[in-house]
């Protein structure tokens, strides 16, 4: 997994690309994500709108109805724009983690660690 931009602004806009290796087919797949602030420790981020932290990965793949991974290898990129925020850049801005937990069939499928960083314009 690659973020194409850092630090991430906000707005802006930002791509990711995933590739990887599948050995069954996968369909329905879930994302879930727990964030992580960087403030001297890694202070949890709690899920409460805006801010959303679980995902039908075929709605973010924009693969609805029919969405899976077939067994073999693949390459997935799509750009997102990210919008200005109300709340304070102080806030905003830092080091973050996220820990991404993929399923299918409600299977943990994988689990991914990234780091980046916030910058608020």
């Amino acid at each position: 997994m690659s973020v194409s931009q850092d630090p991430i602004t906000l707005p802006g806009n930002i791509t990711f690309e995933l590739t990887g290796h599948v050995e069954s087919t996968l369909t329905g797949m879930k994302a879930k994500i727990k964030l992580y602030k960087n403030i001297l420790f890694w202070l949890p981020i709690p899920c409460k709108p805006p801010l959303q932290c679980d995902f039908d990965v075929c709605e973010l793949m924009n693969h609805k109805p029919v969405c899976s991974i077939t067994n073999g290898n693949f390459n997935y990129l799509k750009s997102y724009e990210l919008f200005e925020t109300s709340i304070s850049h102080f806030l905003i801005n830092g080091n973050y983690s996220a820990n991404v937990i993929l399923s299918s069939g409600g299977k943990q499928v994988a689990c991914v660690k990234v780091y980046f960083n916030l910058k608020a314009l």
